[in-house]
């Protein structure tokens, strides 16, 4: 495979932990994914190389495509992404003392053409574990239903898998989207995820149940980090699809 563009998204920035190192020292956390699909990546190494000899740093992604470099001095880095043996172009970045830079980072990831390979394999496991699907699972958060929970239920719509979960559909002007009731009767609006991006707006029964592989509900505090930048405390709704 290749890497092409590399896209940088600057997301928030924080002052940095120790009160002793705030004027000096900065940190860069972020998560890189594939622009094909939004898949986190893991074990993808995140350079900064320093315009002076000596400054520069690397990190490797987790499981879940996360990475943090922190104890760099302020100034203009070179951010460099290596995946799969292959290299992303450079991208110039600022960091300022004391302070995080946060970034999501997307890599336009494609494969060469091999020859054919035939294997025996379960194509929906493939892809769920591709998704961290079953990792979050073991790790004992959130509710999640697979591809068999909804081939015994065999649901008319997606939404009536949530039974159960404490998230309905609230609908308003011909938009449907999931929302959790709080304590106070206060209606949270939960976020929506199809394979790893977060859609707005949308109706998750337009996509058929047949192409479902599986469904993740976090309600809150258990909201994985990767998806609790835009829940407010709400939580997310994943949906993973064949496609």
């Amino acid at each position: 495979m290749r890497i092409g563009t590399l896209l940088v998204l600057f997301l928030a920035t924080g002052a940095a932990a120790g009160a002793a190192q705030q004027d000096t020292l900065a940190t860069m956390t972020g998560i890189v994914r594939a622009a094909g699909d939004g898949r986190p990546l893991g074990d993808a190494m995140v350079s900064l190389r320093g315009a002076a000899a000596g400054q520069g740093a690397f990190n490797v992604t987790d499981s879940t495509g996360r990475f943090k470099i922190t104890g760099m001095l302020a100034g203009l880095y070179t951010l460099h992404i290596a995946y799969g043996g292959q290299s992303s172009e450079d991208y110039q970045v600022g960091l300022q003392p004391g302070r995080t830079l946060d970034v999501s980072i997307l890599l336009d990831v494609k494969a060469v053409d091999l020859s054919p390979i035939v294997v025996e394999a379960a194509s929906t496991n493939y892809g769920l574990s591709l998704a961290g699907f079953y990792a979050r699972r073991d790790y004992g958060l959130g509710r999640f239903v697979t591809r068999d929970d909804i081939d015994r239920r065999r649901p008319a719509k997606v939404s009536a898998m949530l039974a159960g979960t404490g998230i309905v559909m609230r609908c308003a002007r011909l938009v449907c989207m999931p929302v959790r009731t709080t304590s106070g009767r206060r209606s949270c609006p939960v976020s929506v995820f199809v394979d790893g991006l977060r859609v707005e707006t949308y109706n998750i029964d337009q996509i058929p149940t047949q192409d479902v592989l599986g469904i993740e509900v976090y309600r809150g505090a258990d909201t994985p980090v990767e998806f609790s930048r835009w829940s407010a405390g709400c939580g997310a709704v994943l949906i993973w699809t064949r496609n």
